[in-house]
């Protein structure tokens, strides 16, 4: 499996920026795509309400390896992506907790 890092742009303090902002400065849609529909790297975030509610999603983010272990549902997708997530550890805490809500509220997946 591929380490895959995510941009460690620091936060400005005093400046929070918004979820596609914090989304695009991060790199993420090199795994996750440009609108979170996942792609051969990284599973979709789309509908990551059904799994996550805030306090879940943030744990997550900030460990994803513990947030793994022990979770079948995860464990099976970390297994099926070439990369491997890591920590969210470059955002402050209300940067990570407006990270967080952005997540849970993106539109759902095609029926």
């Amino acid at each position: 499996m591929l380490g895959v890092s995510c941009s460690k742009r620091a936060s400005v303090e005093g400046v929070v920026r918004t979820g596609p902002e914090i989304y695009k400065a991060s790199g993420c849609k090199t795994c996750h795509g440009d609108m979170g529909q996942g792609n051969r790297t990284g599973p979709s975030l789309l509908e990551l309400d059904k799994h996550f509610d805030g306090k879940s999603l943030t744990a997550f983010l900030l460990d994803p390896a513990a947030s793994i272990a022990g979770n079948s549902r995860l464990e099976a997708l970390d297994n099926e992506y070439r990369s491997t997530m890591k920590p969210v550890t470059y955002l402050n805490a209300e940067e990570l907790e407006v990270f967080s809500k952005w997540l849970l509220a993106l539109p759902q997946a095609a029926q």
